[in-house]
């Protein structure tokens, strides 16, 4: 069996599993109240010898006798005390609050949501697999024929029934997410939906994923998009078929929807999958852990623990992080002026519709009420957002300058 449950559970844990599979070891710790951490084997070595016993000067003999550090005893018992502070922050943590998430709101249980998953686990066969993208691939050519890219009609009204299938898509992603956790042999919790940063967002809850091999979970992450592609292939037919602009439009949103999925510098599936594929925990912090350990080693010439990465993947991450860096500072720029645009004309449009309010325009007064609907979210979402992450920024230099 690649992944193991360890015997070893100080007070404040549930439970220790080893994960065997790849070529190095995998220890995750997990609290009584189910959150999870990744330890270092040096940290498994030193729970495993605590807790069978053994003082921290044999300990320490041990470790230094199979490392190519000497470590003194109280070091030993400072760096136990460190590992077990950090497993008992993740115990003390309640719920189950999902990070990035405003606020959560399940609308499916996770019993409805295992028996639904159940039944499409076949659709992660290699047959089905080579059948549903080959189907794809062929379906979006032929729609391209008949004019699935030109000839757009732009009545607003199919934007209606185009977003409700698309919606649609959209539990179908999540389930996809859910569907690779049951073929895996894990139990996925439920399904509901979200704010994460500024996005309105169904999310599935597949946290218990962290207990399958690299490659499952590399499957759990691709999974939704996968399935809301199938969806896709089913709109393509029922375009060519039908020529409908709903399901030209649908297409649209749900392929739009797929791109932004596979970013990787946003905690979407693209950033999941590429922690995975890397093999590499917290993947957004590791650029500037990197910093600052070359900062250390190469300017204070202090001696540091040896990097847990080749030299290949610490090439990626620092490349990883700059690019990210690019990424956000343009998303920052680029809002602004959308933000200022939104405050701006805000009192304009208040102004407005109180003027078409008095004089009866009904048809000015609505259009002025959905103008003052999108502003108003702009305002919130995109200023909050931005609120959230310049606040912090902002209130550490002015407590350093205090």
């Amino acid at each position: 069996m690649p992944m193991k449950q360890i015997a070893i559970l100080p007070e404040v844990i549930d439970q220790i599993v080893a994960d065997t599979s790849g070529k190095k070891p995998r220890y995750i710790v997990v609290s009584h109240n189910k959150k999870y951490i990744q330890i270092s084997p040096f940290a498994y070595a030193l729970l495993e010898q605590v807790h069978t016993g053994n003082s921290f000067t044999a300990i320490a003999q041990e470790l230094s006798a199979a490392g190519e550090k000497i470590i003194t005893p109280d070091e030993a018992q400072r760096a136990y005390e460190h590992v077990i502070d950090k497993i008992s922050k993740i115990g003390d943590e309640k719920g189950t609050k999902t990070q990035g998430f405003w606020f959560k709101l399940p609308i499916i249980s996770a019993l409805t949501v295992q028996e639904i998953a159940s039944a499409f686990t076949f659709m992660f066969h290699p047959l089905a697999l080579l059948v549903a993208l080959s189907s794809i691939s062929l379906l979006a050519a032929c729609a391209a024929l008949f004019g699935l890219t030109s000839n757009i009609i732009s009545d607003p009204i199919m934007i209606i029934p185009a977003y409700l299938l698309f919606l649609i898509s959209l539990f179908a992603h999540e389930f996809g997410h859910a569907s690779a956790c049951v073929k895996g042999g894990v139990e996925p919790g439920e399904v509901g939906v979200a704010v994460y940063l500024f996005f309105p967002v169904f999310y599935s809850d597949v946290s218990v994923s962290w207990q399958l091999k690299r490659w499952q979970k590399v499957r759990v992450d691709i999974g939704g998009i996968y399935f809301q592609l199938c969806i896709g292939g089913i709109y393509l037919l029922l375009f060519i078929i039908t020529r409908q602009a709903m399901f030209q439009w649908a297409t649209f949103m749900l392929v739009s929807s797929c791109i932004v999925s596979l970013n990787p510098f946003i905690k979407f599936d693209g950033y999941w999958v590429l922690t995975d594929i890397m093999d590499v925990i917290n993947l957004s912090r590791q650029p500037a852990y990197l910093l600052a350990y070359f900062y250390k080693t190469i300017f204070k010439k202090l001696q540091q623990p040896a990097l847990r990465w080749d030299r290949t993947v610490c090439a990626a991450i620092l490349i990883y992080g700059l690019l990210r860096a690019a990424f956000w500072a343009y998303l920052i720029v680029s809002l602004l002026p959308l933000l200022y645009t939104a405050i701006s004309n805000y009192p304009a449009l208040i102004i407005s519709a109180i003027r078409h309010l008095q004089y009866s325009n009904s048809a000015f007064l609505m259009v002025n009420l959905q103008e003052l609907a999108i502003n108003t979210l702009i305002i919130i979402l995109y200023g909050g957002w931005l609120g959230r992450i310049c606040l912090p920024f902002l209130w550490k230099i002015f407590a350093r300058s205090k």
